[in-house]
Protein backbone atom coordinates (compact mmCIF):
# COMPACT_ATOMS: atom_id res chain seq x y z
CA UNK A 1 0.00 0.00 0.00
CA UNK A 2 1.19 3.57 0.54
CA UNK A 3 3.03 3.01 3.46
CA UNK A 4 5.03 0.94 2.27
CA UNK A 5 5.61 2.60 -0.78
CA UNK A 6 6.24 5.63 1.34
CA UNK A 7 8.83 3.76 3.06
CA UNK A 8 11.14 2.51 0.13
CA UNK A 9 10.88 5.82 -1.15
CA UNK A 10 12.46 6.71 1.89
CA UNK A 11 14.83 3.79 2.26
CA UNK A 12 15.90 4.69 -1.44
CA UNK A 13 16.82 8.19 -0.90
CA UNK A 14 18.49 7.84 2.22
CA UNK A 15 20.70 4.61 0.25
CA UNK A 16 21.19 6.86 -2.70
CA UNK A 17 22.51 9.88 -0.29
CA UNK A 18 24.52 7.66 2.04
CA UNK A 19 22.41 8.44 5.01
CA UNK A 20 21.47 5.04 5.72
CA UNK A 21 23.22 4.39 9.28
CA UNK A 22 25.67 1.69 9.15
CA UNK A 23 25.80 1.04 5.49
CA UNK A 24 28.42 -0.50 3.36
CA UNK A 25 29.19 0.27 -0.30
CA UNK A 26 28.60 -2.23 -2.06
CA UNK A 27 25.77 -3.84 -4.23
CA UNK A 28 24.78 -6.76 -1.72
CA UNK A 29 24.09 -4.79 1.41
CA UNK A 30 22.19 -1.94 -0.93
CA UNK A 31 20.04 -4.97 -1.74
CA UNK A 32 20.03 -6.03 1.41
CA UNK A 33 18.75 -2.89 3.30
CA UNK A 34 15.63 -2.36 0.79
CA UNK A 35 14.79 -5.95 1.30
CA UNK A 36 14.45 -5.44 5.32
CA UNK A 37 12.60 -2.50 4.33
CA UNK A 38 9.74 -4.76 2.96
CA UNK A 39 9.76 -6.97 5.85
CA UNK A 40 10.88 -5.34 8.85
CA UNK A 41 10.27 -8.31 10.98
CA UNK A 42 13.02 -10.32 8.76
CA UNK A 43 16.07 -8.09 8.82
CA UNK A 44 18.78 -9.49 6.42
CA UNK A 45 22.16 -9.42 8.62
CA UNK A 46 24.84 -7.01 7.42
CA UNK A 47 27.80 -8.86 6.74
CA UNK A 48 31.09 -7.30 6.27
CA UNK A 49 32.98 -7.44 2.95
CA UNK A 50 36.33 -9.49 3.58
CA UNK A 51 39.61 -6.99 2.54
CA UNK A 52 40.55 -9.53 0.08
CA UNK A 53 37.13 -8.82 -1.78
CA UNK A 54 37.70 -4.81 -1.64
CA UNK A 55 41.38 -4.97 -3.45
CA UNK A 56 40.35 -7.54 -5.84
CA UNK A 57 37.18 -5.42 -6.74
CA UNK A 58 39.50 -2.08 -6.40
CA UNK A 59 41.67 -3.95 -9.00
CA UNK A 60 39.19 -4.89 -11.32
CA UNK A 61 37.63 -1.42 -11.51
CA UNK A 62 41.68 -0.49 -13.03
CA UNK A 63 42.12 -0.11 -16.90
CA UNK A 64 43.84 -3.56 -17.85
CA UNK A 65 46.60 -2.66 -20.87
CA UNK A 66 48.92 -4.73 -22.66
CA UNK A 67 52.51 -3.27 -23.34
CA UNK A 68 55.47 -4.00 -25.70
CA UNK A 69 58.10 -2.94 -23.24
CA UNK A 70 59.11 -5.43 -20.42
CA UNK A 71 58.51 -4.62 -17.24
CA UNK A 72 60.15 -4.01 -14.14
CA UNK A 73 59.25 -1.95 -10.69
CA UNK A 74 60.38 1.47 -11.18
CA UNK A 75 60.26 0.98 -14.83
CA UNK A 76 58.84 3.84 -17.29
CA UNK A 77 56.15 3.16 -19.40
CA UNK A 78 54.87 5.33 -22.83
CA UNK A 79 51.83 4.40 -24.06
CA UNK A 80 51.25 5.27 -28.16
CA UNK A 81 48.24 7.54 -29.21
CA UNK A 82 45.45 5.01 -28.96
CA UNK A 83 46.01 4.00 -25.43
CA UNK A 84 46.99 7.41 -24.10
CA UNK A 85 43.82 8.86 -25.27
CA UNK A 86 41.97 5.55 -23.56
CA UNK A 87 43.66 6.09 -20.68
CA UNK A 88 43.00 10.09 -20.64
CA UNK A 89 39.73 10.81 -21.94
CA UNK A 90 38.16 7.55 -21.83
CA UNK A 91 38.81 6.15 -18.34
CA UNK A 92 39.61 9.85 -17.12
CA UNK A 93 42.90 9.21 -15.16
CA UNK A 94 44.66 12.02 -14.08
CA UNK A 95 48.53 12.26 -12.30
CA UNK A 96 48.51 9.21 -10.23
CA UNK A 97 45.57 7.95 -11.45
CA UNK A 98 46.87 3.84 -11.26
CA UNK A 99 46.29 0.91 -14.34
CA UNK A 100 47.16 -2.39 -14.32
CA UNK A 101 49.92 -3.26 -17.19
CA UNK A 102 50.87 -6.86 -18.79
CA UNK A 103 53.43 -7.48 -21.29
CA UNK A 104 52.53 -11.40 -21.88
CA UNK A 105 55.96 -12.33 -20.30
CA UNK A 106 57.08 -10.62 -16.72
CA UNK A 107 53.48 -11.16 -15.47
CA UNK A 108 50.64 -8.06 -14.16
CA UNK A 109 51.69 -5.44 -12.70
CA UNK A 110 50.33 -1.94 -11.18
CA UNK A 111 51.62 1.49 -12.93
CA UNK A 112 50.71 4.93 -11.60
CA UNK A 113 50.63 7.80 -13.99
CA UNK A 114 53.17 10.41 -14.31
CA UNK A 115 52.40 12.84 -17.11
CA UNK A 116 48.64 12.14 -18.30
CA UNK A 117 48.32 13.45 -22.25
CA UNK A 118 45.88 12.07 -24.31
CA UNK A 119 49.10 11.50 -27.02
CA UNK A 120 51.63 10.65 -24.84
CA UNK A 121 51.45 9.42 -21.46
CA UNK A 122 53.59 8.36 -18.97
CA UNK A 123 53.59 5.86 -16.33
CA UNK A 124 55.86 4.46 -13.28
CA UNK A 125 55.34 0.78 -12.71
CA UNK A 126 54.78 0.48 -9.12
CA UNK A 127 53.61 -3.28 -7.87
CA UNK A 128 53.75 -6.59 -9.19
CA UNK A 129 50.80 -8.24 -9.10
CA UNK A 130 51.36 -11.75 -10.12
CA UNK A 131 53.65 -13.71 -12.39
CA UNK A 132 53.59 -14.91 -15.73
CA UNK A 133 51.82 -18.31 -15.39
Amino acid sequence: GMATRALLITVAVRLSTGMASGMQRCGYHRRGAILSARTPNRRMPLRSCSAGAKKSNVLQRMPRLYVDTKLDIGTPVTFDAIQSNYLTQVMRLKRDGKCRLFDGKSGEFTARIEQPDKRETVAIVSERLRNQE
